[in-house]
């Protein structure tokens, strides 16, 4: 099957370009304040906010990645022609900027940093960014593996 074959098999329709980001927040109520006004803004009806609350039990000392804070944010625009890039990539970009100052650190998965490199090393505890780092430079010292690890 080639690609295209493959996607009209799909049952979850056309797929989409998508843009995330997110953060964990201390400060939820605040926040979600500020983030739904951005939302107000939103480029297009297929775009979301979505506010996740967690128990904050301290997580094993071996995970890597960890929960940082009671609420995660997690912000989505979605669309459908390339020539729109920009304007969404631009909405998403908006919304991180607008959640930073409430922002107890980052979820590695849906965090954009190749918008922003340093947002890598606030997705893990001070620890465990070491340690990643300490593997890193043992397993990899041709520097196979992307930065920003």
């Amino acid at each position: 099957l080639t690609l295209a074959e493959l996607l009209s098999m799909n049952n979850t329709g056309a797929p989409r370009r998508i843009a995330a980001d997110n953060a964990w927040t201390h400060r939820p109520a605040e926040a979600l304040t500020v983030l739904a006004g951005h939302y107000a803004q939103a480029p297009s009806p297929h775009t979301v906010v979505i506010a996740n609350f967690r128990s904050t039990h301290a997580p094993s000392r071996n995970a890597a990645c960890a929960i940082m804070a009671p609420c995660y944010m997690m912000w989505r625009a979605s669309w459908d022609q390339p020539a729109d890039d920009m304007q969404y990539l631009k909405w998403v970009d908006a919304a991180a900027r607008l959640a930073e100052p409430y922002a107890a650190g980052c979820y590695i998965n849906e965090t954009d940093f190749f918008s922003r490199p340093e947002r890598a090393q606030r997705s893990y505890s001070a620890d465990n960014w070491q340690r990643l780092h300490a593997v890193k430079t043992e397993y990899d010292p041709q520097n196979l593996f992307h930065a920003p690890f």
